[in-house]
C-alpha cells in the first residue's frame, strides 16, 4: 500500500527541519519525496533557501527564478531571487528581479 501524503503535510515539515538548523534532514525527507512536489512554491522556496545556506546561490536563483516566473507577485519570492543574484555576483540580474517592485 502506498501512502498519500499531501504537500500541505510534507512542507511544514520539511521548513521545521531547516529552520531547526538540520538542513540535512530536510534534504534528505525532501528526498524521500522522489520529485513529487519539486515544482510546488513551497518546495522551491524552502529548496532555495536550503541551497543558499548551504552556500549555492546560483541554485538558488534557479529554484527562486522558477518560483517568480510561476507567481510574479511573490515578494518575497522576488527579494530572496534578488539576494541570490546579488551572491552569485549577478548586479543586473539583481536589479532586474527588483524592477517591478519599483513600478
Amino acid at each position: 500500500m502506498v501512502a498519500v501524503v499531501s504537500s500541505v503535510t510534507v512542507i511544514p515539515l520539511l521548513a521545521s527541519h531547516s529552520s531547526s538548523g538540520q538542513p540535512a534532514l530536510a534534504r534528505s525527507l525532501l528526498a524521500h519525496t522522489g520529485g513529487a512536489i519539486d515544482d510546488m512554491p513551497g518546495t522551491l522556496l524552502l529548496g532555495g533557501a536550503l541551497d543558499l545556506a548551504e552556500g549555492a546561490p546560483e541554485a538558488a536563483v534557479v529554484k527562486w527564478r522558477q518560483l517568480v516566473e510561476a507567481q510574479p507577485y511573490n515578494l518575497v519570492a522576488r527579494r530572496l531571487l534578488a539576494a541570490a543574484l546579488l551572491r552569485s555576483g549577478d548586479a543586473a540580474g539583481t536589479l532586474s528581479a527588483l524592477g517591478p517592485l519599483a513600478n
